[in-house]
């Protein structure tokens, strides 16, 4: 009777151990730092008034072309905004009064948002994630002006 006791509590040790470790990687892996843009090669090279165009056309086929993907979009400054928590949002005409290429800029890029005005043309590089009512690229850094 004590051996299968025993025997119980190996077994549910081991058990213990194994999903510490895989509760450990799960963790480890949706943490992992991802490669920053900089370092990432342009899928695309476009105006914000062409890629705003391309989702207003036709959204799903804006998400199947541009969706995840990083690209460098050049366009007129619309607005900057400064978030509370330090972020900087740039947003690029597009040709519609109400709607634009929103540009969420890089944590590492927020102290030189300052430096630019509306109506100034800019060239930035981030990640598209869609169509919200605006365009939306994240983790942005600007490439040019």
């Amino acid at each position: 009777h004590n051996k299968r006791k025993e025997s119980k509590m190996k077994y549910l040790k081991y058990l213990v151990l194994i999903f510490v470790l895989a509760g450990a990687g799960a963790w480890f892996y949706m943490n992992r730092p991802t490669a920053e843009i900089a370092d990432q090669k342009s899928e695309y090279e476009l105006t914000s008034e062409a890629l705003f165009l391309s989702y207003t056309q036709n959204e799903s086929e804006g998400n199947k072309k541009f969706l995840g993907k990083v690209m460098e979009v050049e366009g007129k400054i619309q607005s900057v905004q400064s978030g509370d928590d330090g972020s900087v949002n740039m947003t690029l005409e597009s040709g519609d009064e109400m709607f634009g290429v929103s540009c969420k800029l890089n944590s590492d890029q927020s102290g030189i948002a300052g430096k630019y005005i509306e109506g100034q043309v800019i060239k930035i590089k981030g990640k598209c994630t869609g169509l919200l009512m605006d365009v939306v690229l994240v983790d942005c850094i600007i490439i040019s002006v």
